[in-house]
């Protein structure tokens, strides 16, 4: 049997939290914002009760809490080959009422198809609209108040904010969104996380203006137009790097 170092047995000897990893995949459809939810096994209906769940799980002893989220990924969305990212730690010492547990959270935005074919795929796993207006934030299922276990309302709270502060700045958005787009199915994403309209010229004139990420990737117009739609041609976008040979 290997020993362990002095150190490490010093270190047993105090109380040890348990250490997990929740995941808030979210997507948009038909206006609403939508997030991937465990459904408990004793429900027979989409009632509020009982509380629904996050896809998670407890860190491994082996672990990086990267790992976890993959595991979690693979394991309970049946997703894989998705970049989740570390947006936050929850560690209210009331949060889980089984024991003294952190939370890891990792959030990403997935394609509406992608994301349903993951729920549909696997039973016991649904999405949940997430009911946006302005700084409120509600869960639902057919227009009904969500219940939801532990902390994963705070959790998913906390990632619409984190989305909301990167909206600007980075790629995610453009994670919902084909290579080409509109300005305006841009600026609906946008609105949508937001929860909140947006000035259109200021919003185009912003986001035109923008470098995204590590900077030099920017919007640029492709050059071709909207077809087959009832509404008049729009000019299509999409992401450039600009220091690229």
């Amino acid at each position: 049997m290997t020993q362990l170092p002095a150190s490490r047995l010093s270190v047993r000897n105090h109380p040890t939290p348990l250490v997990a990893v929740d995941l808030v995949l979210m997507t948009v459809e038909a206006g609403t914002l939508k997030v991937l939810m465990i459904i408990p096994p004793q429900a027979t209906s989409f009632a509020a009760e009982p509380p629904w769940v996050l896809p998670g799980a407890f860190v491994q002893f082996n672990e990086a809490v990267e790992e976890t989220a993959a595991r979690v990924l693979r394991e309970k969305a049946n997703l894989s080959g998705l970049a989740v990212e570390q947006f936050h730690v929850f560690s209210a010492v009331d949060r889980d009422p089984r024991d003294r547990v952190i939370s890891v959270g990792f959030l990403a935005l997935v394609p509406f198809q992608r994301l349903e074919a993951a729920a549909g795929g696997r039973p016991g796993l649904a999405l949940a609209d997430v009911a946006v207006q302005g700084d409120e934030i509600a869960l639902q299922r057919g227009g009904q108040p969500l219940s939801t276990g532990y902390d994963h309302a705070e959790i998913i709270q906390g990632a619409v904010r984190r989305l909301r502060a990167r909206l600007d700045g980075s790629t995610l958005a453009f994670g919902l969104l084909p290579e080409r787009f509109t300005l305006l199915e841009l600026q609906r994403i946008h609105e949508i996380i937001r929860g909140r309209s947006v000035n259109k010229p200021a919003f185009r004139k912003r986001i035109l203006e923008a470098e995204f990420d590590e900077g030099g990737t920017r919007l640029v117009p492709t050059g071709t137009h909207t077809s087959g739609r009832a509404h008049r041609p729009a000019e299509l976008y999409q992401l450039s790097r600009q220091d690229l040979p």
